[in-house]
């Protein structure tokens, strides 16, 4: 959305002010900062983590048939199904920075911290399935960039 923005306001301002249409070009630069090359890599890939990392999982879990259920009436339990997004996006936020600051055995605590919140819903076949399957995934979709981004930074 910023984005937009700054693409934007050049020709806003350059509106019945010629005098100052060369100016709009460099405009972008002035609004801002300069940022390294190295944050524009880390956002990248972070937003590749979370964007894509999120539509990977769903698309994984859905192929596989391990979507949570409710207990009651057997189907697809969507109050669950979105707060594990929520829970992934968190995971692969954590996971991915700790990575970039070299933090590696921290990722260990999030992954207990994790399984310890959800240690007695375990015990049901489909949830476990649901549960290893959407974490082991989310790690590996949040490992990868970074990794990605340590080797090219």
């Amino acid at each position: 959305m910023w984005y937009a923005f700054t693409l934007l306001l050049p020709f806003a301002t350059c509106i019945g002010q010629p005098q100052l249409a060369p100016l709009s070009k460099n405009f972008q630069f002035a609004v801002i900062p300069y940022l390294s090359e190295r944050f524009w890599l880390v956002l990248l890939g972070f937003i590749l983590t979370i964007k894509e990392g999120t539509i990977i999982i769903r698309m994984a879990l859905n192929n596989l048939r391990t979507v949570p259920f409710s207990e009651e009436n057997k189907e697809t339990d969507k109050e669950e199904y979105e707060r594990g997004k929520w829970i992934g996006i968190l995971e692969r936020t954590f996971i991915y920075f700790l990575i970039i600051f070299d933090q590696i055995g921290a990722i260990a605590l999030i992954v207990a911290l994790k399984s310890l919140a959800r240690f007695n819903e375990l015990n049901k076949r489909t949830f476990a399935e649901y549960f290893l399957i959407g974490s082991f995934l989310s790690l590996l979709v949040a490992a990868v960039p970074a990794v990605l981004v340590r080797l090219l930074w």
